[in-house]
């Protein structure tokens, strides 16, 4: 057995869970910071433009959880376990699929809103100005 798995079986489980978790909980804390700041200055253009990105607000979210959790995890989890098989070439060839995956499901996504993404929008509430603004924004966000 090597040191680091050694070390995984042996460490205090609450250091060792805390030092397993901080890359993670940096990653969200960063995430959701720049969400903050995007809200923020959204906000500074006007209630039009915030009620626009309130309305485009639950395709982000279909965006993000499906690249961090269900294909992201997908992902991350094939590549760890190649890695931790020994077997760096099937993880760099997965790196190269997920890469294909990543492009596919966004031209998918982005087919779907060209094709239905105003009906969408208008199904959610949205009307006029705000419709418009909303529909380019989503766009911005899905290309």
């Amino acid at each position: 057995m090597d040191a680091r798995t050694q070390q995984m079986l042996s460490a205090p489980p609450l250091p060792l869970l805390a030092r397993m978790a901080a890359p993670s909980t940096l990653a969200f804390f960063i995430q959701g910071s720049v969400s903050l700041a995007e809200v923020w200055f959204i906000g500074q253009l006007g209630e039009l433009s915030l009620a626009a990105i309130a309305l485009a607000f639950p395709l982000l979210m279909l965006i993000q959880t499906l690249s961090g959790g269900a294909m992201g995890g997908a992902v991350a989890a094939s590549i760890a376990r190649a890695l931790g098989a020994g077997d760096v070439a099937k993880a760099e060839r997965l790196v190269w699929h997920a890469l294909a995956l990543a492009l596919a499901g966004a031209a998918v996504l982005l087919a779907l809103f060209l094709f239905g993404g105003k009906a969408f929008l208008r199904f959610l509430g949205g009307a006029g100005e705000v419709l418009a603004q909303s529909h380019t924004y989503a766009m911005l966000l899905l290309a």
